[in-house]
C-alpha cells in the first residue's frame, strides 16, 4: 500500500509574500519530504539527521554511491554511453569492501564491465574518472593491450576485448537529503 504525502500547495502563500515567505514554505517542504523519504527501518532510532540519502529506483544504495546493474549485455563503450545516459558512469572501485557490496547485488552475474580501459600511450589502466589502477588493490591485470577494458569477474579484475559483449554496472553519486 502506497502512503500519500500532503504537501502545502504553493497556492497558500499570497502574491504579496515576501521571499523570505517563500524560502520557508520551500523549508517546508523539504523538511516534510525528508521526513517522510527517510524513514528509519523497522522503526529504529534515526541515525543522524544528516545521512539520508537516496537514490532513483532500482539502484542499490552502498555509502554515498547508488548502482546500476545491467539486465542485457553490451560492449565495453556502448555500456559506458548507457551509463552517461542514466547520468552516471561505469563502476570505479574504490576498496574491496565496495567490491564485497557488488557481489552481494549481483544475483550470480560474474563478469561485469567495469569503468576500467586500457590507455595509450601511457600503458597503464585508467577509471572512467581519469585516475589510474590501485595496483595494491587488485592483482595485475597483464600486460595493457590495446582495445582491453576491465570487468569484474568474482571478486577480481579481469582483462577483455572491449567489444566483448557483457553486462555493466554504473554509479553515481547519492542524493543528500
Amino acid at each position: 500500500m502506497k502512503e500519500t504525502v500532503d504537501i502545502p500547495e504553493k497556492t497558500c502563500v499570497s502574491p504579496e509574500s515576501t521571499k523570505e515567505a517563500e524560502c520557508k514554505l520551500c523549508l517546508d517542504i523539504m523538511s516534510h519530504l525528508r521526513e517522510f523519504l527517510c524513514k528509519p527501518f523497522n522503526n529504529s532510532a534515526p541515525e543522524s539527521s544528516n545521512t539520508c540519502r537516496l537514490c532513483p529506483q532500482n539502484w542499490f544504495l552502498y555509502n554515498n554511491k547508488c548502482y546500476w546493474i545491467s539486465r542485457e549485455k553490451q560492449t565495453w563503450h556502448k555500456s559506458k554511453k548507457d551509463c552517461e545516459a542514466k547520468l552516471s558512469q561505469l563502476l570505479v572501485i574504490q576498496n574491496q569492501e565496495e567490491v564485497a557490496f557488488i557481489q552481494s547485488i549481483t544475483e550470480g552475474a560474474q563478469l561485469l564491465w567495469l569503468g576500467l580501459e586500457a590507455t595509450f600511450p601511457e600503458r597503464q589502466w585508467t577509471w572512467v574518472e581519469g585516475s589510474p589502477l590501485d595496483d595494491k588493490l587488485f592483482q595485475e591485470l597483464g600486460p595493457v593491450k590495446a582495445n582491453f577494458c576491465g570487468r569484474l569477474n568474482g571478486n577480481q579484475i579481469s582483462a577483455e576485448v572491449c567489444n566483448t559483449i557483457s553486462m555493466w554496472i554504473c554509479e553515481t553519486k547519492a542524493f543528500h537529503i
